[in-house]
Order: C-alpha cells, then structure tokens, then sequence
C-alpha cells in the first residue's frame, strides 16, 4: 500500500506540472529540407555578410569588438544619428552596445527601442546564425526601413553585447543609457530564424501592445504571422528565474528583462515550438536537442535543413515591426502600455510560488482521496462499482433454520 501511495504521489506531481507543461497536439514543426532559392532576398545578404566576417563573436573578445565596429557602419549607412558604440566594463573585461537613432517627426522625448544582441555562443562549426544573427540582420533591415520614416515618436536601434554570458550589455545600457521614464516600448528581437514558429511575449497576462504586434503581423501579409506566447506558459515552474525573478519560463532569458525591470513595457519577439509532444518548450520539433549553443547554428546547416523558412521568419519579424511603428494606431497603444504591466506584487514577491504550491497541494490531496476511493472500490468488487448495497434484508431462502438441540 505505501509504494502505491507514493507511486500515486509522483504522478500527482506530474499531474501537476502537466497542467504547467502540457504536451498538447503535435503543431508546426520545422521545415522540411528543401531547396534554397533566397540568395538575392536583401535580409539574407544581411545576414550572410555579418556571420561570414564575423562568425566567432563570444563576450569581450577581440572578435566581438570587431562584430560592433561592423553593426556601427551598417547603423551609419542605414541613415541612423548620433550612431556610436557605448562601452562597459565587466570586472576586467570590456564589451560595448552598439546604438543610433531615428529622431522624430517633431521634437518629443517619447522613444521606442528595437534591440538584438549580437554575441554568440561559440561552438564548434556555429556562426551564430539563429543566435542572434537573425535578430541582428532583422535590425539593420529595420534601421533601413525606418531611418526616413516620420513618426510621433524617437526610435532608438541597439545591438547589445555580451548577452551570452548573462545579458551583461543590456543590463549595462538600462543602469547607464536608459531613460526609462519617456520609453513607451522596448522590442527585443532573439532567436528568430530557427525555431518552428514566431511568438510574441508582452507580459504574463495577454496585453493590447502584444496583441498589436500579432495583429500587425496578420496585416502585413507576412509568410510566418507571430502569435501570443500561450498563457499556460507565462508561468512555468516554482524555480527563480532571470534577475531575481521568483519564477521561470522560456521567454525570460533575453534582454527584456532588465527594461521590464526597470518598469519600461518590453516585447520579445522569439522562435520557438510550445506545443511540443516532448516537452513544454522546444526550439525546434525535429531538434528536440536544441539548436542554439550547438555545431548546427550556423548558415550553411539552415540553408541545408529548413530552406527559405528560415528566410522567412527572419523578414516576417522585420515587416511585422516596420508595419506595427508605422501604423498611426501605434501610439496611442505604446503610450497606453505602462498602465498594462503586471503588478510587481506578482513578478518580484513568492507570490507565484505560493500560488504554484497551493495548487500543487490541491492536486495531491485530490488524488490521494481519488486512489483511496479506487482501493475501496477494489475491496468491495462489482457490487460497489455497480452501486448495490452490501448489507440489506436477506430472502427467505437465504435465512438458515437453526434447531434447538437441548430438546
């Protein structure tokens, strides 16, 4: 009976983080191999040119310094102000953000940030190619796109540093560069161009500003269209998550966090599967194992495996965020987005944590009481399952005549 109890409670656990973590139909998964035709499509010469001169850019490296003097022209020719590198120490190393600006149609401090890290992890054959070199061609793509564009407000284009090593470069830009009281919205762009499908991360709750970038991305026509980031996995597991927070889930580690930390509206924009039959989150169906940090990320692997959708993905996020900051509507939805952040109360107190454990606890109690009732059951046999009464007034042939034998 005890190794049934204790049995019964582990797949109560699981029952549990089931409902954190359900497995769900099998979606999208990743492309098929297929023949790549995109060589002349301007966002992959973006990224061609960036990975292929710069293929090794780990964290305060001579490589990544030379990756940044790269970005700093590309802002240049693109027709961004005031471009520069904005240098940090880290202990005894060194790294920098890379920035410039696309001022407004007429003079306001209202500005909106659209960011990407340019680092990678080095590893073997990986160049970087989905993490962040998508995200970076995305940027400059945009940068292009954007820099004559008349808009209500400033937009502030940044490559950050050291990311891979614990978003060290936007940590350092949020301390040091940040006006966060006139930032309506920071766009974070990661890990695009691999994962099976596009999502979009606001908050922990379903917000207008994320919804106006899923919205947009319908709109535009674009070949791979964002969606929400699914409610059930806003919030995953009792553990600590990125920068003190009290939870986790798969859209915390990036650049974002430090912005929404310091109370400025944040979107990540990332690729990803959420429905997969392995687990809650991978990167990509037919590479369970991952493909970010590994020998695969890199381009010549992506043309091979996932043909133009990579391509694909990667111009999707660019026309998704041109047309979302060039919509007149936009705005008034950034300008509203502060008054939609989740309450602090929530995201840096054990308030999640207390909230996961008492449902856990609920779980288990009710299915300790569930497998009583089934040892019950089990005990009685057919005539409990069949809802008959054990004890009840005999038939006559059932009644034994007993015979005085003092007589």
């Amino acid at each position: 009976m005890m190794k049934k109890t204790i049995a019964f409670f582990i797949l109560a656990v699981v029952a549990a983080v089931s409902l954190i973590f359900p497995a769900g139909g099998q979606s999208a998964t990743a492309a098929e191999a297929a023949a790549f035709d995109m060589e002349n499509n301007e966002i992959y010469l973006i990224l061609k040119d960036f990975v292929q001169t710069h293929p090794k850019r780990s964290a305060f490296s001579q490589e990544e310094k030379a990756a940044a003097a790269y970005i700093e022209e590309q802002f240049a020719d693109a027709g961004l102000a005031d471009v520069r590198q904005l240098q940090f120490n880290y202990g005894t190393d060194s790294s920098q953000n890379v920035g410039g600006r696309i001022y407004a149609s007429s003079i306001t401090a209202k500005t909106v940030i659209i960011g990407a890290h340019y680092d990678n992890d080095v590893n073997g054959a990986s160049d970087g190619t989905f993490d962040n070199g998508g995200g970076v061609a995305s940027l400059i793509y945009i940068a292009r796109r954007l820099a004559d564009a008349e808009l209500p407000f400033n937009v502030d284009i940044v490559a950050f540093g050291a990311e891979e090593y614990g978003m060290i470069g936007s940590y350092f830009y949020v301390a040091q560069t940040l006006d966060a009281e006139n930032t309506l919205l920071f766009v974070n762009i990661d890990m695009i161009a691999g994962g099976d499908m596009l999502y979009a991360y606001g908050e922990d709750v379903r917000t207008d500003f994320e919804d106006f970038f899923v919205e947009a991305s319908e709109k535009a026509g674009v070949a791979v269209p964002l969606r929400n980031m699914p409610g059930n996995k806003r919030v995953t597991t009792m553990f600590a998550g990125a920068s003190g927070l009290p939870y986790f889930h798969a859209a915390q580690n990036s650049d974002q966090v430090y912005f929404r930390n310091a109370g400025v509206p944040s979107l990540l924009i990332f690729s990803g599967n959420m429905s997969s039959k392995y687990f809650g989150f991978v990167e990509a169906e037919s590479y369970p194992g991952g493909l970010s940090h590994t020998a695969n990320d890199n381009l010549e692997f992506f043309k091979a495996t996932f043909g133009n959708s990579f391509v694909d993905k990667m111009q999707s996020v660019a026309d998704t965020v041109v047309a979302a900051l060039s919509d007149s509507a936009f705005a008034d939805v950034a300008q509203n987005a502060e008054k939609e952040l989740v309450s602090d109360v929530w995201r840096k107190t054990g308030v999640p944590t207390i909230v996961f454990a008492v449902i856990l606890a609920a779980l288990v109690v009710w299915g300790i009481l569930y497998y009583k009732k089934l040892v019950k059951d089990s005990i009685l046999g057919d005539g409990a399952a069949n809802g008959k009464k054990f004890f009840s007034k005999p038939d006559v042939e059932d009644i034994f005549d007993f015979k005085d034998k003092r007589k």
